[in-house]
C-alpha cells in the first residue's frame, strides 16, 4: 500500500473522527489517489487525550512524511474548530496543498441552517412525532406494512439520525411517500398517535399537514439531490461548483415565488443562510471556480455562467505567440482571468515553492504559454480541441492531452495543471465510508473489538478491494440525479443491485449507513435525533450576510433572472423531453428501367 502510494502525485489526504461501540474515539486518516482508489492510512486512538488540532496535525504529519509530502496536493476534512484547525497547520508547514473544505458537510450545514427557521422547525417536530410513534408501536409498524406491501409502495417510514446528510429531507420523503397510508390508519381509527394525533383527525387536518411537509420538502429537496451526487470519491473541483449553483437557482426560484405559502421573512432567511454558505465555500479562493472554466464537459454548454461565453473572447491567433494575444488580456471576461490567475498561482509555486520543472518549460515559457493557452481551450481551439466522451471526467479528458510532458507538446502547461488539479479529491467521504465500515464490523456481538483491530481489519478490506494486479478502475463521473435513480430506486424497492466481489455496492451513492429497506421496522440510524449532528464551521460566528436584500451571492456568477436549461437539469428528477424527430427523408426513386439511349460522338461534347 505505501510503495503503491509512493509512487503517486496528486493526492488528497483526508480526516474524520469517529467513534467505536466500546466508547473510544479514533481518527482516520485516508489517501486517495489520481485514480481514486481509497487507502486507510491511520486510525488514531487517544480517547483519554482531547484530539485538538495539534494532536491531529500530528498524525497527519506522520502519514504524509511516510509517503512522501511531495507527492500530496490538497486536503480535505470537514470544519470543526479542531479539524480546520489542523488544517491549516498542515498548510503553514507544506504551503502547496491546496485546501478543500468538505462539500457534502457543507451542504447539509446549510440544511440544518434552514431547519432552524420557526416556520420549518415546527413542520420537523409534527414528522419526527409522526415517525417516533410509528418506531415505537408494533402494532402501527405492522398495519402500515400490511398497507405497504398491498400497494407496493416501497419501504417504510426512515427516522431522522446522526449518520447521514440532510437527514430530514430523507425522512420527510418516506414519510410523504406513506402518508396516505398513514392517514388511512389514523381517520379509520385503526392507529392512534397520543401526541400528533390532532393531523390526522379529519381530513381537513390531513390536508393541512400534507401542505405543510411539501414545504419543508420543497426547500430541502435541492440540497438533499446535490449532496447525494456528490457524496463519491470521483467528485471534482467542477462538479461542487456546478451542484452548487445548482442549489442556490432552486432556493432563489423559491425565494422569488409568489404562489409557494412561505412568508417573507421566511424566504430573507433562506436566502441569508443560502448566502452564509456560499460565502463560506467560495469565498477563500478559486479552485471551484477554475474547475468549472477549465471542466471540457461544460464547455460548450450554457449554464448561465456570466463572461463564460467565447464569443466574447477575441480571437485567437493560429500559430502565433503568447505575447501576441497579450495584448487582448483587456478583454478577457473576468471569470476567465480568475481561472488563469489561480492557474499561474499553482505554476508559480511549483517553480518557486517546490522548485519543479513542469514538462520542462522556462517560468517564462509558461507565463507566455498559459496566458494564450486559457483563452484557447475556452474558444475550443487546437489543441483543446479533442472530443469528450461520455464516460470521460475532466480528469481523463486533461490526462490524455497531458501524455506528452515534454516542451513540444503545444497543450503544456495547461494539460499538467489542470491533470493535477482534476486528481484532487473535494470531499472526506472516505471517513464517512470506513465510519460505516466500523459500525458494520463492531456490531453489538462484536462490540469489544479494539480499535486497532478495526483498522486493521479495515486496511485489509481496502487493499483486496484495490486489486493492483488487475486493470484500473473505470472511470465513474459524477452523474445528475436523475442518474442516480438506479441506485437509490433499488434501495427504495428492495430489490438488491449487482455487488462487487467484496459485497460492497457497485455505486458510490450509498455512503451513510443505510438499513435493510425490506425491514419490517421504522428504519433508523445508529442514534436518532430531531436534527443533523454536524457541528458548527469553526468560522460560522465570522460570516454575515454580504449580499443585499433579496441579492443571491452566487447571481454574481449566474444571471438567476434568465437561468438556463442546463443547469435546472442538474438536479432534475426527469430528463429533458426529447428533440421532435426530423422528418425520415423520402427513399430515392429507383433507377429508370428504360434502355439506355445510343450516344453518338457528337454527343460528347460539353
Amino acid at each position: 500500500m505505501i510503495d503503491h502510494l509512493k509512487g503517486q502525485y496528486n493526492l488528497t489526504i483526508t480526516f474524520d473522527g469517529n467513534s467505536t461501540r466500546g466508547k473510544q474515539s479514533v481518527y482516520t486518516v485516508h489517501v486517495t489517489d489520481p485514480e481514486r482508489r481509497v487507502f486507510l492510512l491511520e486510525g488514531d486512538e487517544k480517547s483519554a487525550i482531547s484530539h485538538t488540532q495539534e494532536r491531529i496535525y500530528e498524525v497527519l504529519k506522520k502519514v504524509i512524511n511516510l509517503i512522501g509530502p511531495d507527492r500530496f496536493r490538497a486536503v480535505s476534512s470537514d470544519s470543526t474548530g479542531n479539524t480546520a484547525g489542523a488544517r491549516k497547520l498542515l498548510l503553514k508547514e507544506w504551503t502547496w496543498m491546496i485546501e478543500l473544505p468538505d462539500c457534502c458537510h457543507r451542504l447539509s450545514l446549510l440544511a440544518k441552517d434552514l431547519c432552524k427557521i420557526p416556520f420549518l422547525h415546527e413542520i420537523i417536530v409534527d414528522m419526527s412525532g409522526v415517525i417516533t410513534h410509528f418506531q415505537k408501536s408494533n402494532q402501527a409498524t405492522a398495519h402500515l406494512r400490511l398497507l405497504r406491501l398491498a400497494e407496493g409502495t416501497g419501504p417504510g417510514l426512515t427516522s431522522a439520525g446522526k449518520t447521514r446528510f440532510v437527514t430530514q429531507y430523507f425522512a420527510g420523503d418516506a414519510l410523504m411517500r406513506n402518508l396516505g397510508h398513514v392517514e388511512k390508519l389514523c381517520l379509520e381509527g385503526t392507529v392512534v398517535l397520543k401526541e400528533k394525533g390532532h393531523l390526522f383527525a379529519t381530513e381537513a387536518s390531513c390536508g393541512m399537514f400534507r401542505y405543510q411537509l411539501g414545504r419543508l420538502l420543497l426547500v430541502l429537496a435541492p440540497i438533499g439531490k446535490a449532496t447525494t451526487c456528490l457524496e463519491s470519491s470521483h467528485s471534482t473541483v467542477s462538479d461542487v461548483m456546478v451542484f452548487w449553483l445548482a442549489v442556490m437557482l432552486e432556493l432563489h426560484d423559491i425565494v422569488v415565488a409568489k404562489d409557494n405559502g412561505l412568508d417573507t421573512d421566511v424566504k430573507e432567511l433562506i436566502r441569508a443562510a443560502a448566502n452564509k454558505r456560499w460565502k463560506q465555500m467560495f469565498g477563500t479562493h478559486d479552485v471551484y471556480l477554475t474547475g468549472l472554466v477549465l471542466d471540457p464537459r461544460y464547455r460548450g454548454i450554457d449554464l448561465g455562467v456570466k463572461d463564460l461565453n467565447p464569443l466574447t473572447i477575441a480571437k485567437v491567433r493560429i500559430g502565433g505567440s503568447a505575447s501576441a494575444s497579450g495584448s487582448q488580456t483587456s478583454k478577457v471576461p473576468e471569470l476567465v482571468k480568475r481561472a488563469g490567475n489561480f492557474l499561474m498561482d499553482m505554476a508559480w509555486t511549483e517553480y518557486n515553492v517546490r522548485e519543479r520543472v513542469i514538462a520542462g518549460l522556462s517560468q517564462e515559457a509558461v507565463v507566455e504559454r498559459l496566458r494564450d493557452q486559457v483563452l484557447r481551450f475556452v474558444k475550443g481551439a487546437y489543441p483543446f480541441d479533442r472530443e469528450v466522451f461520455p464516460s470521460d471526467g475532466p480528469q481523463q479528458w486533461w490526462d490524455r492531452l497531458n501524455v506528452d510532458q515534454t516542451p513540444s507538446n503545444p497543450a503544456q502547461p495547461l494539460a499538467w495543471l489542470c491533470s493535477a488539479m482534476f486528481a484532487l479529491c473535494p470531499n472526506s467521504i472516505a471517513d464517512e465510508r470506513t465510519g460505516s465500515t466500523f459500525t458494520w464490523m463492531n456490531s453489538y456481538l462484536r462490540n469489544r473489538l479494539e480499535v486497532p483491530t478495526l483498522v486493521r481489519m479495515t486496511q485489509l478490506r481496502s487493499w483486496v478491494r484495490h486489486k493492483p494486479s488487475e486493470p484500473k478502475p473505470i472511470s465513474r463521473p459524477t452523474v445528475k440525479f436523475r442518474d442516480m435513480k438506479a441506485s437509490l430506486g433499488a434501495v427504495s424497492t428492495g430489490t438488491k443491485r449487482k455487488r462487487d466481489h467484496d459485497g460492497t455496492a457497485n455505486s458510490d451513492a450509498n455512503v451513510r449507513d443505510r438499513d435493510n429497506s425490506d425491514s419490517d421496522s421504522v428504519r433508523s440510524d445508529e442514534s436518532s435525533s430531531s436534527s443533523d449532528s454536524e457541528e458548527s464551521d469553526s468560522d460560522d460566528d465570522e460570516l454575515d450576510d454580504a449580499a443585499g436584500s433579496g441579492e443571491f451571492l452566487a447571481q454574481r456568477l449566474v444571471d438567476f433572472s434568465q437561468p438556463t436549461a442546463a443547469l435546472r437539469d442538474v438536479l432534475s428528477s426527469t430528463a429533458p423531453p426529447a428533440p421532435p424527430a426530423r422528418p425520415v427523408p423520402k427513399a430515392p426513386q429507383p433507377p429508370s428501367t428504360s434502355k439506355p439511349r445510343l450516344l453518338k460522338y457528337s454527343d460528347w461534347k460539353m
